[in-house]
Parts: C-alpha cells; structure tokens; sequence
C-alpha cells in the first residue's frame, strides 16, 4: 500500500535554496570528449533545489516539480536507501547518484539528508534536454560541498561543460586538457548584435546523451581536428556578422557531420533558406537555426515544429 505524503514545503522558509541553469552545446560536440575548445552556453532555464527539514530524522524526502507546478516525482528514502513509496523510474537513478555522492563522504547521509525534503523545481520540459541530471548534480554538488564531477565520471559520463554551465553568469569555453585531464574554463561576453536571428527550435525528440558517449570512438579523432574545432570555436565568439556567423556554423556542421558519418540537418531540411546546426548530442533535442524570425516561426510550425525559442528567451 503507498504511503501518503505531502509533496509541497511545510514550512515557508527552506533551509537552503539555489537555482542551477540548464545549459547548451554551441560548438564541439563530442570532441570537446577528447579535449577540443567547447563554446557552452548556460540558459535561462534551469532548477531550483529548496531544502527543508522535516519531522522524521530517519528518512528523507525527494519532489520534482514541473514548470506546471505539477508533482513529477515524489518519494520518501530510509537511511539505507531504500524506497518507502511505492516504485518510481527515476528511483534507480537518483540511488545512483546519491551513492556516487556518499562514496566521496559517507557522513553526508547523516549530516545533509536525513531529516529533510530536497524540493526541485523545473522551470523548463525535462524532454528539452536541457540538463535536468547536470543541474540536479551541481545542485546537490553545492549544498553537499563535494565534487560533482567525480559523480558525473562514476555514473552517467560525460566531458562537465554541462556543470561547468549550471552556475556560470554567462558564456564559457571549456577544454579538458588531454595530457592533464584538467578543466579549463573561462567565461566570455558573447552577446552578438546578430542575436536576434538566432533560434533554438526543439526538434520533438530527446536526445540520450550518455548513449551518444558510449556509442563515440574517442580514439579515431585527430590532433588536426582536434585544433580545428578549438580554432572554430574562437572565430565564433570573436564573430560581429551574421554571413560570417552562418559560415561558421556551416563550416563546424559539415565537419562534424564527416567526423560522425551522419547526415548533416540540410538533409533533412533542404529547402530551408538559413543555416541549422546541431546542438549537443546529434538527433534530438534542440537545433540551431539561423534567419528571419517570422520566416524561421512559419517554416517551422508548417512542419510540426512549434517549441522555438529566441536568443534571448534561451540564453542567460
């Protein structure tokens, strides 16, 4: 039988609170895996982490809410991680991640978890792909004070310029020194004047990114490349003009679409006047696409393509 519990906060005031932004991939997707320059852009979007206490000291409470204000995950954990409510898809993961957590230091069960509810709140769709898991470890990374990115390399993999993002006030390029395996990360001003004919069309289908790094062979990548993508990356953020700018995104698509023996989003696309460019894992979630806003929303919304975001209404 479930147990009944209240999904909402108690009391008014949360112990701890703290927004993470979402993030996207601009430039060297996959390669920034093997220690090209990435350009990241933290978004809008993200997930807040409220923390309160409640009555019992031997159990805690876990609710995700979505932009609607609707429940989408509610449970209630024993000190030895076990679910009280009844079974939940997302149990196994977030179990993951909490022992990924507790492998750093076993005394946070006791310090940091029991005797609170963790209370997230989305303020996007979790199928936009835009990092509910990153902005829940670097959340759970901050108020445990330990590193998130050793949870992210001992459970779903990835290079961290998500994380990297979650806090961040603006633009990054992040690389992941190869020789060292330090990160490098430094924020940009990358507001363009040709922002306005940016947009972020959501391409109805998530993306799973872990199945994209397992599936990518790291080995077959070439210093040249490597440098190319780096190079590429700094011409963008450097970019004043919207042809240069398209050029660009023109130029890093075609590559990285021989790199990855896929077809380019042209193809799917051909009769599109503008330049469309992969984000992140390729295949789903949101795509680049460079035009007209009027002409961009039309030719879009004729093709079942109806989530598209501007520069503005995305980027932080």
């Amino acid at each position: 039988m479930r147990l009944e519990t209240n999904p909402l906060p108690t009391v008014d005031t949360p112990i701890w609170c703290r927004k993470a932004h979402g993030k996207l991939l601009l430039t060297s997707e996959y390669v920034v895996l093997c220690g090209a320059k990435a350009l990241a852009l933290p978004t809008r979007f993200g997930q807040t982490l409220s923390v309160y206490p409640i009555d019992s000291q031997e159990e805690f409470e876990w609710c995700v809410v979505d932009i609607e204000g609707e429940c989408i995950y509610n449970q209630r954990w024993s000190a030895d991680l076990k679910c009280v409510l009844d079974p939940h898809p997302w149990d196994l993961k977030l179990k993951e991640f909490l022992n990924a957590f507790l492998y750093q230091r076993k005394s946070t069960l006791y310090s940091h978890i029991l005797g609170y509810r963790f209370y997230f709140q989305l303020d996007f769709n979790p199928q936009w792909g835009l990092g509910t898991s990153s902005t829940l470890l670097a959340l759970l990374g901050d108020y445990f004070q330990l590193d998130p990115y050793r949870v992210l390399e001992r459970t779903i993999g990835g290079s961290g310029y998500d994380l990297a993002c979650a806090f961040s006030t603006g633009p990054i390029s992040y690389r992941i020194a190869p020789d060292t395996a330090q990160r490098e990360i430094q924020q940009h001003t990358f507001d363009p004047p040709y922002g306005q004919q940016i947009h972020f069309v959501y391409q109805n289908k998530k993306q799973h990114s872990d199945v994209q790094i397992r599936a990518f062979d790291k080995g077959r990548i070439t210093a040249k490349q490597l440098s190319f993508f780096s190079e590429l990356s700094l011409r963008i953020l450097e970019c004043q003009n919207m042809e240069h700018f398209s050029d660009l995104v023109n130029q890093h698509e075609h590559h990285m679409a021989t790199i990855l023996d896929r077809p380019r989003l042209s193809s799917r696309f051909p009769d599109f006047s503008g330049s469309l460019k992969s984000l992140g894992a390729w295949g789903g979630d949101f795509m680049l696409a460079v035009g007209d806003t009027s002409y961009i929303n039309t030719y879009f919304n004729t093709k079942g393509f109806h989530t598209i975001l501007s520069w503005k209404e995305m980027i932080k």
